[in-house]
């Protein structure tokens, strides 16, 4: 690594660092107003609720870095092009290809920091924190690894996650007798809230055990309990943010060997790759903008522009991860469009700045 490297991964890193504080700062801050509804239940309190807000931290991290890589590497060339420093080097025969490739080192060390954080801390963290704040709402409920276990009166409820195997998942109901002998035992896919306590159990089987004989029952059932909460049931709900790509991966393998439908699966799979390699890309696409109309404009400008972009492609990549699903379309385009969308941008730019 040359100074010029240096010099630019200096300029850019130490203002992606001051955004992504930012950023955060303020995520934080939304994610634990959203929590004081919550604190009073149960034994979650204040302290509780700041940890979940700290666990979730990288997540956001993560989510927020392809903006904040682009937002400071606007203002960071921008300054330096402000302070007339690129013409200087392009002066001292520094060629813009040169800078290009200095400011994709930067992005390829901002790919490895999101990959890392992004595959190996925020999805354990979230996930333990969605189990910390269950089992400190309700005292009735125990917490291990992708289960949980809550019990009213004579029913016994187990809301299982499935990453590997989704015919293990869902909502288990136990109900026992006075003598404490299993009377019931069933399992529901899904739970949608009818209101005052009263839930549906959707692709709902179970098996009576009489004293004589056993039946088998299928078909919705409504179950009756104060216990059974929004919270409780997104512990059974594998979502593709609580996996690392590779358990993602197997999650959709096993889909497909069942033949069900692993498209949102597949869509968040080459998301995830495709919003890592983004982050090179926002920094190549900052050079144009700074050697363009944006080289003597002020930092409210250069950051206005990133926000558009941000935005655009937030919007763009929502559309089509939700059209995926709708229309059929292929998981690998819909998830590499708008990266691919960029990087002509990117390039194109400097093509036409030469």
């Amino acid at each position: 690594m040359n100074i010029l490297d240096r010099y630019i991964l200096r300029a850019i890193l130490g203002t992606t660092a001051l955004v992504l504080a930012v950023l955060l700062g303020l995520a934080a801050f939304i994610e634990f107003f959203g929590q004081l509804g919550d604190i009073g239940e149960g034994t979650y309190g204040m302290p509780q609720a700041l940890l979940y807000v700290l666990l979730r931290l990288p997540r956001l991290a993560v989510e927020m870095l392809p903006a904040s890589a682009l937002l400071g590497s606007l203002l960071g060339l921008g300054n330096l092009a402000a302070r007339s420093e690129l013409i200087a080097m392009q002066a001292a025969g520094v060629s813009r290809l040169q800078m290009a490739r200095a400011a994709l080192m930067t992005g390829a060390l901002l790919v490895v920091f999101m990959g890392t954080v992004g595959e190996y801390f925020a999805p354990q963290l979230a996930s333990y924190a969605r189990q910390m704040r269950a089992m400190a709402k309700f005292d009735d409920v125990t917490v291990g690894g992708l289960n949980a276990w809550v019990r009213d009166g004579r029913i016994i409820m187990n809301m299982r996650q499935g990453a590997a195997d989704p015919g293990s998942a869902g909502i288990f109901v136990f109900e026992v007798g006075a003598d404490q002998q299993l009377q019931v035992l069933g399992r529901g896919d899904t739970a949608t809230a009818r209101g005052e306590g009263r839930w549906l159990l959707s692709g709902y089987a179970e098996t009576r055990f009489g004293e004589a004989q056993v039946d088998a029952l299928s078909g919705p059932r409504e179950l009756v309990t104060d216990m059974l909460t929004e919270d409780l049931l997104n512990l059974s709900v594998v979502r593709p943010a609580d996996l690392h790509a590779r358990g993602l991966w197997q999650y959709v393998t096993y889909l497909r060997a069942n033949q069900l439908d692993a498209t949102s699966y597949e869509v968040a799979y080459w998301s995830r790759l495709a919003n890592i390699a983004s982050v090179a890309v926002m920094t190549l696409l900052a050079l144009p903008f700074v050697f363009g109309s944006l080289r003597a404009a002020g930092g409210g400008a250069r950051l206005m522009v990133g926000v558009m972009i941000g935005l655009g492609y937030f919007l763009i990549s929502r559309m089509l991860a939700n059209g995926a699903v709708v229309f059929d379309i292929n998981p690998i385009v819909v998830a590499w469009t708008p990266t691919a969308l960029l990087l002509a941008l990117a390039l194109g730019g400097l093509a036409r700045a030469r």
